[in-house]
């Protein structure tokens, strides 16, 4: 599940915090709307504009987040009030991307017994429909948020030295001439098979349309047989400032595409046109 990946996230804070605390904690009279299944959605900025969360969607701040709680910090007790102006970093959920369903397990949505019975018939299947969306925001955005540095510093990689003293090849590839569903791919470099063995690589797939920085679409491969995952990195520019990362099945690489759209259109739906919000003067 999509929690496992939370809990590896690491999350800075803010210098600043304890101004930005009692700021939030100010903002008391702001209510957060109610979601569809009777509790109140989780709300805050995603990439830049005001976003609601319903059941199925985890989300940590950039200021106190939730799952990098520290007894040491105690400007962050009693956890500050979110709102509007709260900077979401991190959200993560799965989607079906077949028919644009987002997995609810919530005991009070109506579909949640049924999708329930469902998701764990077909994620046991190699070729579940199903994707893990992990997508980030805030100061978490800025490290890959340009997709064009990300994709030269990956067709661009050097061997290393190691630990041990030896030149190492993970993550060196090689550029073919193959294009496979409008992607172009990459391989790994034989010395990266030679140390490594050919179970430990990764292809690289690589998207550029338009030679635009949000036109990039980046795809690995595991070559693992027990392991065949492929993970969609993206940005959403310029609709919002957030970088995804989706992994769904191999067999479905045919279907980037789609995955990319659905994924897209679920982050977009989160989005509110209009906010009120509470603001110190």
């Amino acid at each position: 599940m999509v929690l496992n990946g939370i809990l590896l996230q690491a999350c800075d804070l803010s210098t600043n915090k304890t101004q930005k605390v009692e700021i939030e904690e100010k903002s008391s009279d702001f209510t957060p709307p109610m979601g569809p299944y009777g509790l109140p959605y989780r709300v805050g900025n995603l990439g830049g504009k005001p976003v609601n969360l319903s059941e199925g969607v985890s989300a940590d701040y950039e200021l106190c987040p939730v799952w990098e709680w520290s007894k040491a910090e105690p400007e962050c007790k009693p956890r500050p009030k979110r709102n509007y102006d709260s900077v979401i970093n991190f959200i993560a959920f799965e989607i079906r991307y077949t028919d644009e369903t987002l997995l609810v397990t919530y005991v009070k949505a109506p579909q949640a017994k049924t999708l329930d019975k469902e998701y764990r018939i077909q994620d046991a299947s190699p070729d579940t429909p199903w994707v893990d969306v992990f997508a980030y925001a805030g100061n978490r955005y800025l490290k890959d948020g340009d997709m064009r540095a990300l994709l030269d510093r990956t067709v661009n990689n050097k061997p290393f030295t190691s630990s041990s003293g030896r030149l190492s090849y993970r993550e060196v590839y090689k550029k073919t001439d193959q294009l496979n569903y409008g992607l172009e791919k990459y391989i790994p470099d034989p010395k990266w098979i030679s140390q490594y063995g050919y179970e430990e690589t990764d292809d690289l797939y690589v998207s550029v349309e338009k030679n635009k920085n949000e036109d990039i679409s980046m795809i690995n491969c595991t070559n693992h047989p027990l392991l065949q995952k492929c993970t969609l990195r993206f940005i959403l520019e310029p609709e919002l400032k957030v970088h995804v990362d989706a992994s769904f099945s191999k067999k479905h690489l045919k279907d980037w595409k789609k995955i990319q759209q659905s994924v897209k259109a679920m982050i977009l739906s989160f989005t509110v046109q209009e906010t009120v919000t509470s603001h110190i003067e």
